[in-house]
């Protein structure tokens, strides 16, 4: 029996991919731009899954809104124009080609509102569609690729001040023209990758909301209106997303003016628990978070998300880029200072394919959102919210000169996978997503330029070497002998790092780290050295973020720089600690005060015992305090030895010599492997079982 032919590793590339661009130059942006961000990505072209685009202008001085509507014939033009009539809306005359129409209309956005979701609920989504209502918004959308689109509607040689596109699956729905993206709810439009899991509670929190406004508005019944309002959804998670930024936005004008972006951010995206407990008690952060969790209970985003939005004004086009707080999607950002532009996309590449960006240049910010934080910018306002701490400008060595383009790279998915490499090779660009997965072999693999999402999975190439920036999955299941990254990398880093035979992998990060790094390890060494933060070392910016080895069954951790219990593995469920601990209490083994102590305190084993031992209970009643801690230890993970220490001899005379071939790699300053010698760090290990 003959063996068959090696063939190439690959993994399918058939996801979502979003694209997002901003001026704050003044200057408008082609419609080519989302065209180009979006077929960098595009997978299956022509397929029937579903893609689109928007495109927002500032109409200063125009009164009136954009109605856009897809109809599959040209009678379903009239009867949308018909039932807006019967609800007092005035339409002008309908424009444009094929399946797409646009017409202007001076009404206010509660009666439009009104009118929209009666027409939607008439007509079957195989037929027609309001797509739109909100100023200065256009919007295409249809079941053939962006090009495709593109072709038939010719909006690639339209200008904008900012626009969205979408490319591929709409979630959790079979494909039809009315459930591709962009969707678009008032002056709203968004885009988005990932899975709404909360969809039914977001909608009908929404529903509840819109009915209130609705009331406000009519002073009638809301039955006929609710009942609108569900028969128009056409069945896909992302159109609630657009729903809920655009009623939130409505009640902050009506009855919250106190809701700004930031706060309508912080209902999306709410923050964990244990993140708001570590706020003061009584402060107005926190109060501020706790009547948002209240006001807005059902608002909430779960699930793997990943979104950029389009908020319109008559004179002013903001954007919002934001993603779960667990970062379980990608999202890059990119910032073009010179030129006056920002972007947001699935994938580096896309912006540096579609806008020619250089990311080395000190004029451009390339970046991934941080957990907890979301970009802001306007096209008045330029960048209200960059969505991260501090990143640091990387300089790179030049791209090669007129002669080396062999070596240059585009960031084109899967890349080398599979490859042995051998001797030292270098290469200048981005790295597309799991490029260079799967490698082995004794040689170096030098990126002069940053890595995409899942890049060298499950490699055992001897030696790699990153000059930039990495998305996320950086690493994931590698095994070779080194990984020097000069950057910062995203989340789940180095997940399930582990040896090969007697050889255990060493990785230098050379700036930061998001949530999840070194999850599931088994093997190894893992530093993350803050090199920007040298000599500022700050306890409230964490040069890592939350769930640091999560999982964790073998090897070390080294974060230079003091991380907090709460950054460290995954804790326990807080209803379920409260819940024991309410029992205790009832058990007379926790007083009240105590109780109330800990539901408004971070969760961890040390804290808790504190509190306890400072209750009058535990003078009284001297042994309720072990009582109590042997019933909630078992609810929290104690398998990591966490120390925070300077290096001992040993571990200097192990790591001065990669600090060192780290320093000479990257050409930093000759002092660097002794500063990080006389640093103090994080260690993380897993004791050794008796």
């Amino acid at each position: 029996m003959g063996l068959e032919p090696v063939r190439k590793i690959r993994k399918s590339d058939a996801s979502c991919a979003i694209f997002g661009a901003l001026s704050f130059s003044g200057k408008p942006l082609e419609g080519s731009l989302a065209v180009r961000g979006i077929s960098e990505a595009e997978s299956a072209r022509g397929g029937a899954y579903g893609n689109g685009v928007m495109f927002a202008r500032t109409e200063r001085g125009q009164r009136g809104k954009n109605l856009c509507i897809w109809a599959e014939k040209d009678i379903f033009v009239d009867r949308i124009r018909g039932i807006l009539s019967e609800e007092g809306v005035r339409v002008g005359p309908f424009q444009g080609s094929g399946q797409i129409h646009i017409a202007k209309t001076e009404a206010e956005y509660l009666p439009l509102l009104a009118a929209v979701f009666r027409a939607n609920s008439e007509l079957p989504p195989d037929q027609a569609r309001v797509l739109s209502f909100g100023h200065g918004l256009t919007l295409y959308k249809g079941l053939e690729s962006l090009s495709d689109l593109d072709k038939a509607y010719g909006f690639s040689q339209a200008t904008a001040t900012g626009m969205i596109a979408h490319t591929r699956y709409p979630t959790g729905s079979q494909p039809k023209v009315a459930r591709a993206h962009p969707f678009s709810f008032g002056n709203v439009g968004i885009v988005h990758n990932g899975d709404v899991t909360s969809f039914s509670a977001n909608l009908r929190a929404c529903e509840s909301r819109l009915a209130e406004l609705y009331h406000l508005y009519s002073g009638n019944g809301v039955s006929r209106f609710i009942e609108n309002v569900r028969k128009s959804w056409v069945g896909t998670d992302s159109e609630v997303i657009a729903a809920m930024m655009y009623t939130m936005l409505k009640t902050g004008l009506v009855s919250e003016p106190g809701l700004s972006i930031g706060g309508i951010m912080d209902a999306l995206i709410p923050a964990f628990d244990n993140s708001v407990t570590r706020l003061l008690r009584g402060s107005a952060e926190r109060a501020r978070l706790d009547s948002l969790a209240v006001n807005y209970k059902g608002f909430g985003l779960d699930g793997p998300v990943s979104c950029i939005s389009l908020i319109t004004y008559e004179d002013e086009v903001q954007m919002l880029a934001f993603r779960d707080r667990n970062t379980f999607r990608p999202l890059h950002i990119v910032i073009d200072h010179e030129k006056g532009n920002v972007y947001a996309a699935s994938e580096q590449r896309q912006i540096e394919a579609a806008a020619g960006v250089d990311i080395f240049s000190s004029a451009v910010e390339s970046y991934s959102l941080e957990p907890g934080k979301f970009l802001w910018a306007s096209s008045r306002s330029k960048v209200i919210e960059s969505g991260r701490s501090r990143r640091p400008f990387i300089a790179c060595p030049g791209l090669r000169p007129a002669g080396g383009q062999a070596d240059a790279i585009s960031g084109a998915p899967h890349q080398f996978a599979g490859e042995r490499i051998e001797g030292h090779r270098t290469y200048y660009g981005t790295l597309g997503s799991h490029g260079g997965s799967y490698t082995d072999g004794e040689g170096t693999f030098e990126a002069v330029g940053s890595l995409q999402d899942n890049c060298f999975e499950a490699s055992s190439v001897r030696r790699v070497v990153c000059h930039a920036n990495a998305g996320m999955m950086l690493g994931n299941a590698f095994q070779g002998e080194r990984f020097f990254h000069r950057g910062s990398v995203d989340s789940r880093a180095f997940q399930q790092l582990r040896p090969k035979g007697e050889r255990e992998p060493v990785v230098v990060i050379g700036e930061t780290a998001g949530q999840y790094l070194g999850k599931m390890q088994s093997g190894g060494t893992i530093f993350v050295l803050g090199l920007e933060h040298l000599a500022r070392e700050d306890v409230d910016t964490p040069i890592v973020g939350e769930f640091l080895g999560t999982g964790m069954v073998r090897g070390k951790i080294y974060v230079r720089s003091y991380v907090i219990d709460d950054f460290i593995k995954r804790p326990p469920q807080r209803r379920d600690v409260i819940a024991v601990c309410a029992q205790l209490k009832e058990e007379k083994l926790i007083s009240e005060s105590a109780l109330r102590e800990i539901r408004h305190n971070p969760l961890s084993l040390p804290r808790i015992r504190k509190i306890l031992e400072g209750s009058r209970l535990s003078a009284t009643d001297p042994g309720s305090v072990e009582k109590a801690m042997g019933r909630l230890s078992p609810l929290f993970d104690q398998s990591l030895l966490v120390e925070r220490r300077g290096l001992n001899e040993a571990e200097l005379g192990s790591y001065m010599p990669i600090f060192e071939d780290y320093r000479l790699t990257f050409s930093l300053p000759a002092d660097t492997p002794k500063r990080l010698g006389d640093s103090n760090w994080t260690v993380l290990s897993v004791p050794e079982k008796v």
